[in-house]
């Protein structure tokens, strides 16, 4: 059931995440809802996602902008509340 979720999670956040980020470098966060338990930050290389899954845990994807590179820098569970975060790579 917890993978299920985290799953699922992930899917709902790459469908959104890709339709910003598929085949270019420039990408609008303008509509990512400041307040909302996802959040969106944009680096110089990449495009980090982050959200909460369940039981102070939370998922967190990075997207590189350079199309010369994988699609997917890393995507990962963090643990909060484990003693200085526990993370599990995907």
């Amino acid at each position: 059931m917890r993978t299920q979720l985290i799953r699922y999670s992930l899917i709902k956040v790459l469908l959104l995440v890709c339709s910003c980020v598929f085949a270019q470098t420039q990408v609008d966060l303008s509509k990512v809802d400041k307040n909302g338990k996802a959040k969106a930050k944009l680096e110089q290389e990449y495009l980090e996602v982050t959200w909460p899954i369940e039981n102070y845990q939370q998922g967190k994807l990075q997207i590189n902008l350079d199309q010369d590179k994988p699609f997917f820098k890393s995507m990962e569970v963090w643990d909060v509340a484990a003693n200085g975060g526990f993370t599990q790579q995907v």
